[in-house]
């Protein structure tokens, strides 16, 4: 009996401390990499970052400014998304129940969502 109680206890422990504590959108490793990547390539397009004259072509200042400019609306949009993602999964018992998510508090998640927005933006900025 007592074994029971402990195997039980033991159980519950290790589930809590292998929860996700990211929204859904970043809850996999493939739809985080997804986002990362279209919203910074959304971005680039956006700001014509990938043109010959505003990459190569250009100056040091000019370069780091698109880089800067970039970043800064990728990051925007990944937290818009993650945001959303946040509010139709909130409002939706059936999506909750698909995502194992109802045991997340919000305010968590989108502080863990910010966190891996902003590692993510350092990670891609870093590769230029």
């Amino acid at each position: 009996q007592n074994q029971l109680v402990v195997d039980h206890v033991l159980s519950v422990s290790a589930q809590e401390s292998l929860l996700n504590h990211w929204g859904p959108l970043f809850s996999t490793e493939g739809s985080a990499c997804v986002t990362l990547c279209t919203c910074w390539l959304l971005a680039g397009y956006l700001h014509r970052a990938f043109l010959f004259q505003n990459s190569v072509d250009c100056t040091t200042d000019r370069a780091l400014s698109k880089t800067f400019e970039t970043w800064i609306s990728a990051a925007v949009m990944m937290v818009l998304l993650a945001m959303g993602a946040n509010a139709v999964v909130d409002h939706s018992p059936a999506l909750q129940t698909l995502l194992c998510v109802p045991c997340r508090e919000a305010a968590a998640a989108a502080a863990a969502d910010g966190g891996d927005v902003m590692d993510g933006m350092v990670a891609s900025s870093s590769w230029l």
